[in-house]
């Protein structure tokens, strides 16, 4: 069975979820000594672009179900189907639907500006089911910080701290290509004739 390309941008997209709780840390800490409208903005364009991905995400995890129950055997159709309903289905479910959840939430202003919460979303997002069995099995073999490795299915390295760094560049960078591009479909929008009529009509 070939898996589809939504297969490959299941775990590129729940890197966004990793470095967006670790950019919600690094906010918290700077926006306790550096007070400025520009980091409320972009922590309000960083909030609203994580949204979008936990729609998308869903969509995504949801469409590779429902590939692997359509095309695969039919060994492979009851081993989903077992980990779907079966004794340890919450597993199965938790993770995705917590990621959603979360980055719906975070679209309530008053609860994105609580930094309480924040910091525990963040913790959730960073310390998922997956990761803590990956960082843990990682600390049992070896002690030493410049020897930590994570999972690299993508096209991040194998060393933690690169690792960590390359995802929170990505992230900020997204963040960017995410505000440019949501003000050229305002802009494009506004020059539309229908828009134009609606506001006359208004």
């Amino acid at each position: 069975m070939q898996a589809p390309f939504t297969y490959y941008l299941e775990p590129l997209l729940a890197d966004f979820f990793l470095s967006f709780g670790l950019y919600t840390l690094v906010f918290l800490m700077v926006s306790l000594f550096y007070k400025n409208p520009l980091l409320i903005k972009i922590d309000f364009e960083a909030s609203r672009m994580i949204s979008v991905i936990g729609v998308v995400y869903l969509f995504i995890w949801f469409c590779n179900i429902f590939f692997e129950l359509a095309e695969g055997s039919e060994e492979e159709k009851a081993f989903l189907m077992q980990r779907m309903f079966g004794h340890y289905w919450i597993g199965f479910w938790l993770q995705p639907l917590l990621y959603f959840t979360i980055t719906q939430i975070l679209r309530v202003d008053r609860i994105r500006n609580q930094k309480i919460v924040r910091l525990v979303f963040s913790l959730f997002f960073i310390l998922s089911i997956e990761r803590m069995v990956i960082l843990s099995t990682s600390l049992e073999s070896d002690y030493l910080p410049s020897s930590w490795s994570m999972q690299n299915d993508s096209i991040y390295p194998h060393n933690f701290f690169l690792n960590i760094s390359l995802k929170l560049l990505v992230f900020f960078l997204c963040i960017v290509v995410y505000c440019q591009s949501k003000k050229a479909i305002i802009k494009h929008v506004k020059k539309s004739k229908r828009y134009r009529s609606f506001q006359r009509a208004n």
